[in-house]
């Protein structure tokens, strides 16, 4: 199991304004339980985490904004995603296909790759989920990423 201390994220998250208010409702549960964060110029709730079995770090965006998945029988589905970074290299073919591997593996979440090239691991997680949920996916996200972001990289920038 990965343990962690929270160190908070200087020179991505701090020293910038938001440009509009973001979603409290990520806010709330983190405050809630204590875990620190910074509001991103996106209005994203950054978060950092120093796992301390192996003094890596890694970085994880929770999103402010939602989107609604409507079902054609009625209902709907309000989900936001929950991403991290993984690496900003060029992947060779057979590295993008351990990607596509590896998401159809995981039962929370996928790689992705970026349209400006960086590849992150993503989850969505319904936005009114409680703490203990919305923890639970923080930490999928970031292990997830950090473990690639070794096996692609051998570094630790995110």
């Amino acid at each position: 199991m990965w343990k962690k201390t929270l160190s908070v994220l200087v020179l991505a998250c701090l020293g910038m304004a938001a440009s509009a208010a973001p979603d409290p409702r990520p806010g709330k549960l983190l405050d809630s339980i204590e875990e620190k964060y910074e509001v991103d110029p996106d209005d994203d709730y950054c978060l950092v985490w120093k796992f301390e079995d192996d003094g890596r770090s890694q970085m994880c965006f929770v999103v402010s904004e939602t989107y609604t998945v409507a079902a054609t029988g009625g209902g709907e589905l309000e989900v936001r995603e929950i991403w991290s970074p993984v690496c900003t290299r060029e992947l060779a073919a057979d590295e993008m296909r351990m990607l596509l591997e590896e998401s159809y593996q995981r039962t929370l979440g996928f790689y992705a790759l970026l349209p400006d090239g960086m590849v992150i691991f993503s989850a969505r997680v319904p936005a009114d989920c409680d703490a203990k949920t919305l923890m639970a996916a923080i930490e999928h996200v970031m292990v997830a990423a950090d473990e690639m972001e070794l096996l692609l990289t051998d570094e630790d920038k995110f």
